[in-house]
């Protein structure tokens, strides 16, 4: 404490020195409080130096699966899905990203899909029962897509992208290397934990196409078989390829930066431009070579889900 006071007691001296008439007291304040956030410090860093990681999606699940259990004392304590208590056997990567990780664990990845897809389900019936949109582009449908589909993308790429730049900040990124498995085998493991978190993502997006289809293209008529079939047949092809290829993409981001900053930034910057370039090469299209332009335009993911929507 004294070698943070000294040159606090110097510089005040100084000070009265120059101002002799403002008294000696003038420069009281100043140490007293230094003295009182030294001390304030030295407790509240000792106190809080171990304390565990927690987050504000941490605390969220934390205090819900309280509020859960002293619900479920009124049920009779019926449990929709227990914690499995196997060992990691050979996949250790993928057993501790599953068991440990918020966003990996399944009770906790259900009650995000509850939040996503309860009120897409009710979006998706009011369409339905609008009676409007049968027949007819439902441009409301497609908005809702379009939203979900950029949630996905982005939770996709920020999980994907801090998966390996959080074992590096943790410093756990060198035990990882010293066991006996390869490199390649931890990414495949880190990208397979990533799985149920696209499943999770897919569901909603898969109920908003299936609805549009419906109303779209009248279902059940034989007339509609050449509508709804190719449309959904696109849909889930662009669920099924797009998800996994933005979460190797993030992952790939994630191994050539080091702070959680710069791989959240980087992976949403370079998905932002590769959607944007549809619209780039719009502006750039020449009217001589109108059909190599159209071709390069399905490069980026906008398009083709545009087309199919349109």
């Amino acid at each position: 404490y004294l070698r943070h006071l000294i040159p606090v007691v110097a510089a005040n001296s100084l000070t009265y020195h120059e101002s002799q008439s403002a008294g000696f007291w003038v420069f009281i304040p100043s140490s007293v409080s230094t003295l009182v956030f030294i001390v304030l410090a030295r407790f509240f860093l000792v106190r809080r130096a171990f304390l565990p990681p927690s987050t504000f999606l941490r605390r969220t699940f934390e205090r819900i699966d309280g509020w859960m259990k002293r619900a479920n004392r009124l049920t009779g304590g019926i449990v929709v899905w227990r914690t499995a208590d196997a060992l990691p056997g050979n996949d250790p990567i993928f057993w501790r990203d599953t068991q440990r990780r918020m966003l990996g664990q399944p009770q906790h990845l259900l009650r995000m899909l509850c939040a996503v897809l309860i009120p897409t389900v009710l979006f998706c019936f009011f369409a339905m029962f609008d009676g409007s949109n049968y027949g007819e582009q439902a441009d409301g449908l497609s908005k809702l897509a379009a939203v979900l589909g950029a949630f996905a993308a982005l939770l996709l790429a920020v999980q994907a992208a801090n998966t390996l730049v959080s074992e590096r900040v943790g410093q756990t990124l060198e035990v990882l290397l010293t066991t006996p498995l390869s490199a390649r085998e931890i990414i495949r493991q880190k990208a397979r934990a990533l799985r149920r978190l696209q499943l999770v993502v897919a569901v909603p997006l898969l109920t908003v196409f299936a609805v549009e289809a419906y109303l779209e293209h009248e279902v059940g008529t034989r007339r509609a078989v050449d509508g709804w079939v190719p449309y959904m047949t696109c849909a889930v092809l662009l669920v099924a390829i797009y998800l996994p290829l933005i979460t190797w993409l993030a992952l790939w981001i994630g191994l050539r930066v080091r702070t959680r900053f710069h791989a959240i930034v980087s992976a949403v910057a370079v998905l932002a431009g590769w959607v944007l370039l549809a619209p780039l090469l719009f502006l750039l299209e020449a009217p001589e070579s109108e059909v190599r332009w159209r071709t390069f335009v399905l490069l980026s993911p906008a398009s083709a889900t545009y087309l199919n929507e349109a």
